[in-house]
């Protein structure tokens, strides 16, 4: 009796551990996490693709595909966080997603009332998959806190890569025929008040890299001539705007952050 048993035992704990390794907590929790370089370089790539991908078509079919794939992408990552029990309760970036989703509802409605229907339907589009970047974003901030400094790192290369091309774009004009029409920096985003933006942008990412005694000798040394491209890309952008930003995350950055003095 004892030996008829044990094949149908065998059976069932193989049937056990089969279920087991299909859980997809389980394999979740077994899987490999990817490195910091590898972390930085996918966030460096997506975001750089993104606006070299747009270029100068803000409102042409470039765009639209990519505002279309921000929110597939959006909604492929929530859908997996939701199947994995790892979606945040609560979620921290609640306001503000309702608030941007009401202003891109008011943006869609718009359209009924608009004078140039077409141009509101795409700032709606446009509204849409803004939010659904901020939602991907403070997704990403609860799930992976602790890559924080991989990303900040990511957009800082992505920054890097946005500012030299236009800065490639003036001392090589012959190349760019298209930038020649404003003395302002303004490709790839042919427009000059986003290439100061990402400089600023830029700026304060090699601002924290700079004065953070735990990164490598290197990365600190790097980020003073960086920064001094990303200083000389919002000087020729003549962005107002850019610099007032800048400003204010000096600012903030002096009152909050305890590394000002250096």
């Amino acid at each position: 009796g004892a030996s008829a048993c044990c094949p149908v035992q065998g059976r069932s704990r193989r049937v056990q551990i089969s279920v087991a390794t299909t859980d997809p907590k389980l394999s979740q929790a077994s899987a490999p996490a990817p490195g910091p370089v590898f972390t930085a370089l996918v966030t460096a790539a997506l975001l750089a693709a993104a606006a070299f991908m747009v270029g100068v078509q803000s409102a042409g079919t470039r765009a639209g595909v990519v505002e279309v794939l921000a929110v597939l992408l959006a909604t492929a990552v929530f859908g997996r966080s939701a199947y994995n029990g790892t979606l945040p309760r609560p979620f921290n970036a609640s306001l503000g997603l309702l608030l941007m989703a009401l202003l891109a509802g008011v943006t869609a409605l718009s359209v009924s009332w608009s004078i140039l229907p077409n141009a509101s339907l795409l700032d709606a589009v446009r509204l849409i998959s803004y939010t659904c970047v901020l939602a991907l974003a403070a997704l990403l901030a609860q799930l992976h806190q602790q890559r924080a400094r991989e990303i900040l790192l990511g957009i800082g290369g992505a920054a890097l890569a946005i500012v030299a091309y236009a800065l490639i774009s003036r001392a090589i004009p012959g190349a760019f025929p298209e930038g020649d029409d404003f003395a302002r920096l303004r490709l790839p985003f042919g427009y000059w008040n986003a290439v100061g933006f990402v400089a600023a942008l830029g700026l304060v990412v090699a601002l924290w890299a700079g004065t953070r005694r735990r990164e490598s000798r290197a990365l600190e040394i790097a980020s003073y001539p960086i920064g001094g491209l990303f200083v000389v890309a919002l000087m020729l952008s003549q962005s107002r705007g850019s610099l007032l930003a800048f400003a204010i995350a000096v600012a903030v950055w002096v009152l909050l952050v305890p590394q000002r003095l250096r």
